[in-house]
């Protein structure tokens, strides 16, 4: 929304600048500052949470593998052949909780994703019946 309100106003300053108008710019390039202002905050913010979400969501997945893993080793400390294949799966293990980092990261930012998506559809689907004609 404020990106928007930003992109708006800045359609304003162009008679300005043409017409060399000091007094308008002036009051222009103060409500342009606090739009900045108000789009800088909430984008920011936008980011930050995000990506703390997702952060969140990643240790709490991760909580449930490495509680099972500690109780894997512990039960079969014994057994070295047991315990080289849960070496050997680490990196996948690891792997697959990357995965999880990314999918929680695209579910938070899903509200931004889908009209990204809906065009492209809508875009390919327009070529597709171009092609068709």
């Amino acid at each position: 929304m404020n990106r928007k309100r930003l992109t708006e106003h800045l359609m304003y300053t162009w008679d300005n600048i043409i017409i060399g108008n000091c007094y308008n710019y002036t009051i222009w390039h103060n409500l342009f500052k606090r739009a900045w202002s108000a789009w800088r905050d909430t984008s920011v913010a936008g980011v930050v949470l995000s990506n703390l979400s997702s952060t969140l969501c990643t240790i709490l997945n991760t909580i449930p593998v490495v509680l099972n893993l500690g109780y894997l080793i512990h039960l079969n400390i014994d057994n070295t052949i047991f315990l080289a294949g849960l070496i050997a799966t680490l990196p996948r293990q690891i792997q697959i909780l990357q995965h999880f980092y990314f999918f929680s990261h695209y579910l938070v930012k899903w509200k931004d994703l889908k009209p990204k998506l809906s065009n492209l559809f809508q875009t390919i689907n327009r070529e597709i019946s171009l092609l068709n004609i």
